[in-house]
């Protein structure tokens, strides 16, 4: 049986090579101490991806979040767009109709109409 080693010194003992002749115990024990480590050393750099990877999943969850509070202002401003859209063709249609056009003397007329009016009525 091996001795628990508590410093440094004592673990570079027991991963240095043996020599030739050495016990097959202590050999076999020196690859599992190997292998152990080495299994060791790749579960750290799983540990690390993985918290990078949590990292930038939470990074993209935020974003997202973000892009989701910011969608009821965009659908808003989208029906805003299309009822003043659907409003200015409307008005465009009329305004070059025949109908428009031909009654435009009349409605002139009446404007100057009230206009007058409102200036004898301030007298």
């Amino acid at each position: 049986m091996v001795a628990p080693l508590s410093d440094a010194a004592g673990a570079a003992q027991l991963t240095a090579p043996r020599e030739p002749g050495a016990h097959p115990d202590a050999v076999a024990s020196e690859s599992a101490l190997r292998s152990l480590q080495h299994e060791l050393e790749l579960a750290g750099t799983r540990e690390a991806r993985v918290r990078h990877d949590n990292q930038r999943l939470a990074n993209t969850l935020e974003q997202a979040e973000r892009q989701l509070a910011y969608l009821p202002t965009l659908r808003e401003e989208a029906e805003v767009g299309r009822r003043t859209q659907g409003t200015a063709y409307r008005l465009q249609l009329l305004e070059h109709s025949l109908s428009w056009r031909v009654t435009r003397p009349m409605r002139s007329l009446s404007m100057e109409v009230r206009r007058v009016t409102e200036r004898l009525r301030r007298r």
